[in-house]
C-alpha cells in the first residue's frame, strides 16, 4: 500500500489481521463467527459491525453506537455499490470493509 509493506495473518482461509511491516501496527482486524462470515472489523481502534442478508452477503455496517455507517446494494451479477447513511454513493468503504457479495473477500482500491 503506497510503497509500504503489509503483513497478513490468516486463520485457515480467513485473513484476520493486516499489519504495517515497519511498525508492526495492526491496521485492520476482522473477527468471524464461522467460515467467511465476518462479525466485526476493527480499524484505527474503532469497531464496525457487519450485517448480512439472507444470502450471507454484507448488507450494512454499523458503528459502536448502532448507527448505520454504510449500506451495500448488489446488481444481478454481484457488483457492489456502497452508500452512506444518507444514501450518498461512496467510492469505497469508510470502515475498511473488504467483504461483499456472498462473503468472500473483495479487494478494492480505496485503501
Amino acid at each position: 500500500m503506497n510503497g509500504n509493506i503489509l503483513n497478513y495473518t490468516y486463520s485457515g482461509m480467513k485473513q484476520i489481521e493486516e499489519r504495517d511491516n515497519a511498525t508492526n501496527t495492526i491496521l485492520n482486524k476482522t473477527i468471524f463467527s464461522n467460515f467467511l462470515t465476518p462479525l466485526v472489523n476493527e480499524k484505527n481502534n474503532t469497531s464496525f459491525y457487519y450485517h448480512q442478508n439472507e444470502l450471507n452477503s454484507v448488507e450494512a455496517i454499523t458503528n459502536q453506537q448502532g448507527r448505520l455507517l454504510e449500506k451495500y446494494e448488489y446488481d444481478v451479477y454481484g457488483k457492489m455499490s456502497i452508500y452512506d447513511s444518507l444514501n450518498n454513493p461512496l467510492s469505497g468503504s469508510l470502515a475498511g470493509n473488504r467483504f461483499g457479495f456472498i462473503g468472500p473477500g473483495l479487494r478494492q482500491r480505496h485503501r
